[in-house]
């Protein structure tokens, strides 16, 4: 019988980590649809909106599991900080995204000014601080390598990449890359039990 209590936090890290280049790409097919004029509305609901808003939800559950592994594994607790700063961002981030395009869909694009340049300048205050805080989070982890196992220490150095990136915000495509491997790693690391090093 698997004992092993973060099955289901494994397969969300996983999913996160499909969800969140898929959001993305549809974003740029909507994108593509304004430009070809296909749709006239440029800002509003869409379909990536969704997604994102979905992601969202899955990234705040993988990261209280996150927290509870880190603690229940390896009795780590160094991380509880940087993890509720990220929960919080991420409820800014996609929550205040999903409301921000609510506002204009209720509104009207065409009667909303600079909604495209709100849009944007929010976006890229959100990807620099996400970097900042996913550079904390690789930085922490690496340090306190020898607790953890290989998919931890690979999770943690894609999100030191990750959030290098973003940081930039002008590398940020590179982020897109590396954020689902380091999801992908974290998934692993939920799903393969790992013991705990015993300090004598």
């Amino acid at each position: 019988m698997n004992d092993n209590r973060f099955l289901v936090a494994g397969w969300a890290a996983i999913a996160a980590a499909g969800l969140m280049p898929t959001a993305f790409i549809a974003a740029g097919l909507e994108q593509a649809g304004f430009d070809l004029e296909v749709n006239r509305l440029r800002a509003g609901l869409f379909a990536s909106d969704f997604l994102l808003l979905i992601f969202g939800a899955v990234m705040i559950y993988v990261l209280v599991e996150l927290k509870r592994m880190l603690y229940e594994r390896y009795s780590y607790r160094g991380l509880d900080v940087i993890i509720a700063l990220t929960i919080a961002w991420t409820v800014v981030n996609y929550g205040g995204s999903f409301a921000l395009q609510s506002f204009f869909t209720i509104v009207g694009s065409e009667s909303t000014a600079g909604a495209e340049v709100v849009t944007t300048i929010f976006w890229i205050v959100c990807i620099g601080v996400f970097g900042i805080i996913d550079a904390i989070l690789g930085i922490m982890l690496l340090l306190q390598g020898r607790r953890f196992g290989l998919p931890l220490l690979a999770f943690a150095a894609f999100s030191l990449a990750t959030g290098l990136c973003e940081v930039t915000v002008i590398l940020s495509f590179f982020g897109l890359l590396f954020f689902p491997i380091a999801y992908i790693a974290l998934g692993v690391a939920f799903l393969v039990p790992e013991k705990r090093l015993e300090f004598v």
